[in-house]
């Protein structure tokens, strides 16, 4: 059970358009079910019927989410309920059969056959593509399911809006409490014909305030909508054997207006076959970077299947402006880099991003950045553990991100050192005065592993220095001005053992000149000067005693003011 999925995507792309086959519930009797599992990534081959097709998947994970904005074309009486896979037929879910299947990259095609629906699927960075070739038929509709999700359960929803622009332009988002526990997503749906009329369900409980807004029919052509539990069909009347029906919808995580500027700069025709085009030269530019001999096919077809699932875990996360949502749930622009999200970091940090260093070493350096900025706006001071979509879910052991830094580093695909970034403008009101600002130079010793397992000895140890800058509020110690601002400072070296028992509990990021843990015989070492990060595991159990601790001191740095 691979957990992936076959819709359409380009490399590292924030859109995953794919099908999603059934509507299986992550509680069941109050309870987890285990069925849900299969369903990491929406797909399971063995389902007869495909719910719809939604934008937003994980691929290789074994817990999820996503699964935003399900699209389903249909024909013939509206049905806004999914249905059941025994009876497709009391639903939109429509069969269908894998000898009409075709999945190739940046490029999905399947009948639909139950409405005689021909759907294809292909997308850009930011854009989801749809082009539906309708039969004849006398009543022909759209579905946009808001309640539709991976890994879904009833009140994971927590709001849901839609805007109809006009006749065939709808902005809107919705927010999920989910594995990511505050995650909103954007969109811009455009049609590339007007439809005639549209509507909605909204499957809220009745509350005991209802505001003024019941005063109107919201079910039919209502132009604003916001609620829990939301579907929406867009109607196009009677339709021509071989008449095409094509959707674009763009994804943010800022905005709307994000979402239709992504849209806008991104697919702003509707030629499907340019799109497809695009995002497979796209894919054939990426897997050429490595190129292998066998006389047998099924090798090649299993090398650069796997490099292509290599291409598809961590995903952009930012609009074409480069702004994004970040940890602490403000916008945020990336300049100088690319912001990604998807850190499945436990999954990752062995072979995933030691091949991004070799094969995607920009990209890599943009993740390391990302992993960084994550650290600013993180409450708890630290990288990401398993990170998706401005959430931090805490999922799994252990804090894989520093060998990830490490590895960067050791490689020279860390952020330059040599340019010294400008004081940021002080967040601070002017009635709170000055804020102090300090350059942390910092000497990364990171280990370059020889042995099968990480804890096991003989280390090979190149380091560099890099500066942090951080204002001194974000430090738990003071400041001291003992060295100046011209360069990297001599001093103490105090060194942060990286012990097994460490990496088995929760790590949070502190200042301090050390740790107390014990290390294994000959650990990695991650040497500060002449500050210090530290670490302090915290209980992973009841009664259980903190492995390490960290011990608060000051630093031997600069200072300096800004307004």
């Amino acid at each position: 059970m691979g957990h992936t999925y076959p819709g359409a995507t380009v490399p590292f792309g924030a859109v995953q358009l794919s099908p999603d086959t059934d509507t299986i519930s992550y509680e069941q009797n109050g309870k987890y079910n285990p069925e849900i599992y299969a369903y990491c990534a929406g797909y399971q081959y063995k389902d007869p019927t495909i719910v719809g097709f939604s934008h937003t998947h994980f691929s290789g994970t074994g817990h999820s989410d996503l699964g935003d904005f399900l699209i389903m074309p249909t024909t013939g009486p509206l049905q806004l309920n999914p249905g059941t896979a025994d009876k497709p037929l009391s639903g939109y879910r429509s069969a269908y059969s894998h000898q009409t299947e075709v999945a190739e990259p940046a490029y999905y095609k399947v009948r639909l056959a139950d409405n005689d629906i021909l759907a294809e699927l292909t997308a850009t960075t930011r854009v989801g593509i749809h082009q539906y070739t309708f039969p004849q038929a006398a009543e022909s509709h759209v579905i946009l399911d808001l309640m539709a999700g991976i890994y879904n359960y009833p009140g994971k929803n927590t709001w849901a809006f839609v805007r109809v622009e006009n006749d065939s332009l709808v902005t809107g988002y919705r927010q999920t409490n989910g594995w990511g526990r505050t995650r909103t997503v954007y969109f811009a749906l455009s049609f590339s014909r007007p439809f005639k009329t549209y509507g909605s369900r909204s499957y809220d409980p009745k509350q005991a305030y209802r505001g003024f807004w019941g005063r109107f029919d919201q079910a039919h052509n209502w132009p604003d909508l916001a609620g829990h539990q939301l579907r929406m069909h867009f109607d196009f009347g009677p339709t021509q054997a071989g008449q095409q029906i094509k959707l674009k919808m763009a994804l943010s995580p800022v905005s709307t207006a994000g979402a239709l500027a992504n849209l806008r700069a991104e697919a702003p025709g509707w030629n499907f076959a340019d799109y497809k085009q695009n995002g497979q030269a796209q894919w054939q530019q990426e897997l050429s970077k490595i190129t292998i001999s066998s006389p047998r096919r099924v090798d090649k077809e299993n090398f650069y299947t796997a490099m292509y699932h290599a291409f598809t875990g961590t995903t952009i996360y930012q609009d074409v402006d480069g702004q994004y949502r970040g940890l602490d749930q403000n916008n945020h622009t990336a300049r100088g880099f690319t912001n990604y999200t998807t850190f499945s970091l436990w999954d990752t940090y062995r072979a995933l991003h030691p091949l991004y260093n070799l094969v995607q070493p920009r990209r890599n350096a943009d993740m390391v950045q990302s992993m960084l900025a994550h650290f600013d706006q993180s409450a708890e001071h630290m990288l990401p553990v398993w990170s998706h979509y401005a959430n931090e879910n805490w999922c799994m052991i252990g804090y894989h991100a520093v060998p990830v830094l490490c590895d960067a580093i050791v490689l020279g695909n860390a952020p330059s050192t040599k340019t010294t970034p400008s004081t940021p403008a002080s967040p601070l009101p002017a009635s709170a005065g000055t804020m102090a600002w300090a350059t942390i130079w910092i000497k990364v010793t990171c280990p370059r592993i020889k042995a099968a397992l990480p804890y096991q000895k003989r280390w090979n140890t190149p380091s560099t220095t890099i500066a942090l800058r951080r204002p001194l509020t974000s430090w738990a110690a003071p400041i001291s001005s003992r060295n100046s601002a011209s360069g990297p400072p001599t001093g103490r070296t105090c060194t942060m053992p990286a012990s097994a028992s460490c990496a088995r509990a929760r790590p949070t990021a502190h200042s301090g000149p050390g740790s107390t843990c014990s290390p294994p015989a000959t650990p990695p070492t991650l040497r500060v000067t002449p500050g210090t990060i530290a670490f302090t595991c915290l209980r992973t159990r009841p009664h259980s005693s903190p492995k390490c601790a960290a011990t608060p001191a000051s630093y031997p740095t600069s200072t300096r003011s800004s307004p």
